[in-house]
């Protein structure tokens, strides 16, 4: 009987402990191919014409860009109160970060989150607006959709 428990527990305990999140490591493809990109295009009849795409060293030596937490545009006088006051504060946070990606389920939404980040960023105008002169469609709080991104 004595053996039997140890052996149940002992059991129970290989089992939890396969159970513990693991860190996943992605296989990442390569996804510039010298030979696939010259074979991308029919080299005009002029050779010279033709372009010049990079090399994948000059493409893997591209500086990775920071993708930063944004937040909701509002229209004056439709954003919450200090709104503007409390981004003024905040410095830029940078929200994507392969090495805090342990789970596949990270590396599945740090991928939709590059996918859906901004590319380009404005500062704020310093003079109010009239939301007249913007005419764009709001949510109900005042957020205009189309600046919207994630966050």
């Amino acid at each position: 009987m004595r053996h039997t428990a140890c052996f149940i527990a002992l059991s129970i305990l290989t089992v939890a402990g396969r159970g513990t999140a693991q860190t996943f490591h992605p296989d990442i493809p390569k996804v510039w191919d010298d030979k696939e990109v010259e074979r991308f295009e029919l080299p005009l009849a002029q050779r010279d014409r033709s372009p010049r795409y990079m090399t994948a060293k000059e493409y893997y030596a591209l500086r990775v860009r920071p993708v930063y937490r944004s937040y909701p545009t509002y229209l004056p006088g439709r954003e919450p109160v200090g709104y503007r006051k409390s981004l003024e504060q905040k410095e830029p946070e940078i929200v994507f970060d392969p090495s805090k990606l342990r789970t596949k389920e990270d590396w599945i939404e740090a991928g939709k989150l590059v996918f859906e980040s901004d590319v380009s960023f404005a500062a704020a105008p310093k003079e109010v607006v009239p939301p007249e002169v913007w005419n764009l469609p709001t949510t109900k709080d005042g957020a205009v959709p189309t600046f919207f991104a994630s966050s």
